[in-house]
């Protein structure tokens, strides 16, 4: 049971590290009072649910595989740096 908790508490510290390079989950995280990473889980397993039980499943798999890219690629096009631009024109 000590090397699972060791396991999750190793992954924990992993997440919490790649998602304290974005300002914007700092901010939330000091806003709710919850770890960034118990957000970042729990948005991911309720999106998962959503998919799964098919509610409004086809709607956020919409979201998710069309319009997010569809939204970078858009403004990766208008930026000036072109290194991002083969990446996500290659997904279409």
């Amino acid at each position: 049971m000590d090397e699972f908790l060791n396991r999750i508490n190793y992954y924990n510290v992993q997440l919490d590290k790649e998602l304290s390079k974005y300002p914007h989950m700092r901010k939330l995280e000091q806003y709710t009072s919850v770890p960034k990473t118990y957000l970042a889980v729990g948005v991911a397993a309720f999106l998962f649910l959503m998919i799964f039980f098919n509610i409004l499943g086809e709607l956020l798999s919409d979201i998710i595989g069309w319009l997010y890219p569809a939204y970078v690629s858009f403004k990766a096009i208008e930026n000036k740096n072109y290194a991002n631009d083969a990446q996500l024109l290659t997904y279409w």
